[in-house]
């Protein structure tokens, strides 16, 4: 535990100053990057303010299918979490650990949401769900364009807000296990694909790759997070998906960042990368919006 806290203090140093950052590239060797990929998730989920998701079905399918209105309105007003306060432009600190803690940036976020509305997405998995802001978000606005049947929360540890969620929401469910282990594959292979599934657990390189290795068959969309920090290993499992798999996806990226984010902090943040397999969009009975 004490390692783990002191991997914890090192990559969150890491992820806010930009010396340190630049440093740890060039002398932290590989193992030890991946290790502190693996801690920046590392503390323990927080409760969330339900309630916020009022917010979402209160509004109507084509206000919320326009990303402005949820980049400048309904995300902020849900509320962010206050573990990595860098991360965010000054104009939403006043919204940090409130609402459901969506980490998330709206200026990515929004078109991200915004294009899944395109789709019929009836079952959704994420893994790695912190909080449970994404995973609340996410389920709540895909249910105002389609029926999500069901939605699978994975997390390595209990998250409180998801179990309290999942007891007022029919298909909702939270698992906790390692998604890294044959139990999760196991249970991954054993029923229908998912229509989308969210990567956002364990960031190092080995973990990423085997969450995508697992799902890969059996997801006709495959989302990661954090697609543009090369000092974790997402962005390199972004690039070898793409690169190893062209001919059975098309790929998009959300990725435009806070000009004011980027000088504190020395380099892009965050990041979310869609792959849509190209069966599943021929076959979608709309298209995405755009």
């Amino acid at each position: 535990m004490a390692l783990r806290s002191l991997l914890y203090r090192a990559a969150h140093a890491a992820n806010t100053n930009p010396k340190l950052s630049k440093v740890g590239r060039r002398v932290v060797p590989p193992a030890l990057m991946d290790l502190m990929g693996r801690a920046v998730a590392a503390d323990k989920p927080q409760m969330i303010d339900l309630s916020r998701v009022d917010l979402i079905q209160g509004r109507g399918s084509v206000w919320l299918s326009d990303p402005a209105n949820l980049e400048h309105d309904l995300l902020p007003a849900l509320g962010f979490p206050g573990d990595l306060p860098a991360v965010f432009p000054d104009a939403l600190q006043p919204l940090l650990g409130r609402g459901l803690r969506v980490w998330q940036h709206p200026i990515q976020f929004a078109p991200y949401l915004a294009h899944l509305a395109g789709y019929p997405v009836h079952s959704y998995l994420e893994i790695g769900v912190r909080h449970g802001g994404t995973f609340v978000t996410t389920v709540e606005y895909l249910s105002r364009f389609t029926d999500v049947r069901e939605a699978v929360a994975v997390d390595i540890e209990r998250v409180p807000a998801v179990e309290e969620y999942a007891r007022h929401r029919a298909g909702v469910r939270s698992l906790q296990v390692d998604s890294t282990t044959p139990e999760f594959a196991r249970y991954v292979g054993a029923r229908p694909p998912f229509d989308l599934v969210l990567v956002d657990g364990d960031h190092s390189y080995t973990a990423c790759r085997s969450d995508v290795d697992t799902i890969r068959n059996h997801a006709n969309m495959i989302a990661l997070h954090d697609i543009v920090d090369d000092a974790i290993g997402v962005a390199r499992v972004w690039s070898e998906l793409q690169a190893q798999h062209a001919a059975d996806y098309e790929f998009f990226e959300y990725v435009a960042q806070y000009e004011s984010v980027v000088e504190r902090i020395g380099r892009p943040v965050l990041g979310l990368g869609l792959a849509v397999r190209k069966q599943f969009l021929s076959a979608a009975s709309r298209g995405p919006v755009h």
